[in-house]
């Protein structure tokens, strides 16, 4: 009986640290196989322990649904996490919970709901002082105002997360940020900086073998070069795209560079 216990612990940490780096590189069908097999493992455990691994397995389910456009039960993942968050007096998973549930709701484009939960989530997170969430919770308001078309707001929650990211040297959410707030900057007509936050981007995408986000970022780019008639570069980046996002199986990410490309 103890050594099944020793394995089923090594049997989750396996699962859930092969979903993670599946997801990672865009494997995110696998990741959710993985993550699904965990699942399945916890809710049948009775102990404390589990109790604990099981609403963070969840919300990794929930990412990998969001990311196959699965925005339904994505959010029911949400839920459900955020709710063992609070059972279990966990503020901080309960705020992260909150803040993807915004992000759903951002995706949706109900933007009053997205704000309220966000801004909930930022209440916890700034009396609780833990700054990793509350530079996801930052990005997230980013986000909604940029869809808002409310740039300046949408910068400043950018910089302040990006601010954050980096005191953390959290290298792969400060790809996302260069992403964004070039994004930002590209919608306020300012090139040269977005240029600059792409490139920025790009470079810590490529060297933290983020394939998913670095096919997003050169796709960014590639649409920029488009807009400034700048065919050949433009080329460059949709074929280097479509190439990461065939190699990683998005095949509908590759499909949208095959169809720029002949556009161009």
């Amino acid at each position: 009986m103890k050594n099944e216990h020793i394995l089923n612990i090594y049997r989750i940490k396996a699962l859930q640290f092969r979903a993670e780096i599946f997801n990672l590189m865009g494997r995110s069908k696998e990741a959710l196989g993985d993550t699904e097999a965990l699942i399945k493992i916890l809710k049948g455990k009775t102990s404390a322990g589990a109790g604990k691994s099981l609403p963070t397995a969840i919300t990794l389910k929930a990412f990998i649904l969001g990311y196959l456009e699965r925005f339904d039960e994505s959010m029911d993942c949400w839920k459900m996490a955020e709710r063992l968050f609070r059972k279990n007096g966990d503020a901080r998973g309960a705020a992260a919970a909150l803040i993807s549930i915004s992000a759903v709701h951002e995706a949706r484009k109900d933007y009053r709901k997205a704000l309220k939960c966000c801004f909930k989530a930022l209440k916890i997170l700034e009396r609780t002082k833990m700054t990793d969430e509350l530079a996801n919770a930052y990005n997230n308001l980013g986000m909604i105002f940029h869809s808002l078309n409310d740039l300046d707001k949408a910068v400043s929650y950018y910089q302040k997360g990006l601010d954050m990211r980096t005191r953390l040297n959290d290298r792969i959410r400060m790809g996302e940020s260069y992403n964004n707030l070039a994004f930002a900057f590209e919608d306020k007509g300012d090139v040269k900086t977005a240029l600059n936050y792409y490139g920025i981007s790009l470079i810590i995408r490529t060297e933290t073998g983020h394939k998913r986000g670095e096919g997003i970022t050169l796709a960014n780019m590639a649409h920029l070069y488009k807009t400034l008639g700048d065919k050949e570069k433009a080329k460059e980046c949709y074929v280097k795209a479509s190439g990461i996002f065939r190699a990683i199986n998005e095949n509908a990410f590759a499909k949208k560079m095959s169809d720029a490309l002949e556009g161009l």
